[in-house]
């Protein structure tokens, strides 16, 4: 099990409803911008962005891709 990284998590976003149990909420991704910061998107509306890891957030692990 891993976390996806933000290109997979976009995937996951867009079959959201094929796949089930998402929630319109910010979901982090394995991609790190540096040492403090990591991406993440929002999946009501597809926004990704990287902001500090101190923020808290939902996370949606994968075994393969």
């Amino acid at each position: 099990w891993s976390l996806p990284t933000k290109v997979e998590l976009d995937v996951l976003r867009e079959n959201k409803d094929k796949i089930g149990g998402f929630g319109d909420y910010f979901y982090w991704s394995s991609t790190e911008l540096n040492n403090n910061d990591a991406c993440l998107q929002y999946f009501a509306t597809g926004l990704q962005g990287c902001y500090g890891k101190a923020n808290t957030g939902y996370v949606r692990a994968i075994r393969t891709f």
